[in-house]
């Protein structure tokens, strides 16, 4: 199998913010790579105690060159550890642009990272161990969770802003309560027996999947409907780890264009969000504690 690709300095930084983040969550992840797509891959991590799922989704348009060949329909999945991937990224941060390329330097299979330092032109070569490469079977335990379609599919507000928020929740609960509404709002509050804590967000962009009444409207599936569009209110409101949900936070609030924001009553919140200069997607699966729909 080969695999060879180029990607400019300003995508090896997004590169390099996924790892760092994904770094908080686990100590492996796959990579994999398709003739369409280059993703990164991680599921719950049990002995990092974290039950969070990402998939970061990167076209072959974000490369500046891009080859992929193997017997498996042009498909390669390979698992390395992410501080490795940190370390290589870190190597091309000042780089023109840097190469990717699966290698074997002393029989031990590798992804490495080839860097042009911009203000000496010297390469700096990084080689990224793989410790296993996956069959199509092995990459199943990796797919993307099946869902129900959400309860409330919304416009999330500034991840940069929200962080902020519970930042300062963090030091009163493990926890946060979050409401979701068709009216376009959105709380976040924290409550104990001493003390509570509660923020609004209003006035945010709803998606409702097409009703029977909704035929003749258009042809999407999914249309943004303003708060005054819904008949009646529904409300969603799920608890969640204030330290997992951070952890999504920490890369959506520096490298994402929009995020949308889906709860699955009793299973999940997920959090979707394109990359800048429409280099792919990002989408955070975090599990919720409870949920309870309000009609």
């Amino acid at each position: 199998m080969k695999f060879r690709a180029v990607l400019s300095n300003d995508g090896v930084k997004v590169f390099l913010g996924i790892a760092q983040s994904l770094q908080k969550l686990t100590d492996e992840c796959v990579i994999h790579m398709t003739e369409d797509l280059f993703e990164f891959r991680v599921k719950p991590d049990v002995n990092n105690n974290s039950e969070i799922q990402v998939f970061a989704k990167f076209f072959t348009e974000a490369f500046t060159d891009y080859h992929i060949e193997s017997k498996a329909e042009n498909k390669i999945s390979i698992v390395v550890r992410v501080r490795n991937l940190v370390r290589a990224f870190k190597s091309a941060g000042q780089a023109m642009e840097a190469v990717f390329k699966l290698t074997k330097p002393d029989n031990v299979p590798c992804f490495s990272v080839v860097a042009s330092e911009i203000s000496t032109c010297l390469g700096v070569k990084q080689d990224v161990p793989i410790t296993s490469i996956l069959s199509k079977s092995g990459l199943s335990e990796y797919r993307e969770p099946r869902l129900p379609t959400p309860d409330i599919t919304m416009e999330f507000p500034d991840p940069r802003n929200v962080k902020a928020i519970l930042e300062r929740m963090k030091a009163l609960d493990r926890f946060v309560h979050m409401e979701a509404s068709t009216r376009g709002n959105l709380v976040f509050k924290v409550q104990t027996e001493v003390v509570s804590m509660r923020t609004f967000f209003s006035g945010l962009d709803v998606q409702q999947s097409k009703s029977n009444d909704d035929e003749n409207e258009n042809d999407d599936a999914m249309s943004v409907r303003t708060s005054n569009s819904f008949r009646s209110t529904r409300r969603v409101s799920v608890q969640l780890n204030i330290k997992e949900v951070l952890n999504v936070l920490q890369f959506a609030s520096l490298h994402s264009e929009k995020v949308l924001l889906c709860v699955v009553k009793d299973q999940a919140m997920v959090l979707y969000a394109d990359l800048q200069n429409s280099l792919g997607s990002l989408t955070y699966y975090l599990p919720v504690c409870t949920a309870i729909v309000f009609s």
